[in-house]
């Protein structure tokens, strides 16, 4: 049986999840009274609440101007693919080679969870669903400080998603899913890393080819190698 979470635990999961679902779109000023009215509360879980999503990087505060939603540039979200590119390689080569058999099935849950939520056509459900997919890797290989920045970078990328209501065609993500479980649970950690930052690349690629970010934000090099690949 869960553990009841506190007021301010409760609120800082209901914002960051409205944040990177698009429901707090960038720039949108988070007001204390308003928040407090919301969710019938006191002001000090919602400032304890925001204070940790500033920690993230999800809410910045502006001198005369208060708390609002951080507003990302391009550059910071190209960089956050590039970064999930680099670990989320590393991360799949160790889970081949140091995943227990309990991760592996968890894995495997993951993977079936993301499925139910392709089907449903909820967009917000396929990130979320997606997004627990890939941090379970991180979550078996990386200590507790990669895992919490690794968190942030998945959640500027989902969250650029989410503002532009990007969809993907549900054979794409569930075929390519079902191939990255494979090799996950392969035997070739080599094979793992390469899947594993194509398929971030692919995802950049993607946004690219919507118009979401600019070419030239992107190396052309990274653009011109995922053409044929689709992430998520």
């Amino acid at each position: 049986m869960p553990l009841p979470i506190s007021n301010a635990e409760h609120i800082y999961r209901s914002m960051r999840r409205s944040i990177i679902n698009g429901e707090l779109p960038p720039g949108e000023r988070l007001l204390i009274r308003a928040l407090c009215e919301q969710f019938g509360t006191s002001s000090s879980p919602v400032i304890e609440a925001i204070r940790r999503l500033e920690q993230e990087g999800l809410v910045v505060s502006r001198q005369n101007a208060g708390a609002q939603v951080m507003e990302w540039s391009a550059q910071d979200v190209v960089r956050s693919f590039l970064t999930r590119e680099v670990n989320d390689g590393l991360a799949a080569q160790l889970f081949v080679e140091c995943a227990t058999a309990k991760e592996q099935d968890q894995l495997v849950q993951l993977n079936e969870s993301y499925h139910q939520a392709s089907r449903t056509k909820d967009a917000i459900r396929v990130r979320e669903a997606d997004t627990n997919y890939h941090l379970h890797i991180i979550s078996c290989t990386f200590p507790m400080p990669m895992q919490k920045a690794m968190e942030s970078t998945y959640a500027i990328t989902m969250t650029h998603f989410s503002n532009h209501a990007v969809t993907v065609p549900a054979q794409f993500r569930e075929d390519t899913h079902n191939e990255l479980t494979d090799i996950y649970l392969g035997n070739d950690p080599e094979l793992a890393a390469r899947a594993a930052r194509e398929h971030v690349r692919g995802a950049l690629s993607q946004v690219v080819r919507m118009g979401l970010l600019q070419s030239e934000d992107v190396p052309a090099s990274i653009v011109l190698e995922t053409n044929n690949l689709v992430g998520l």
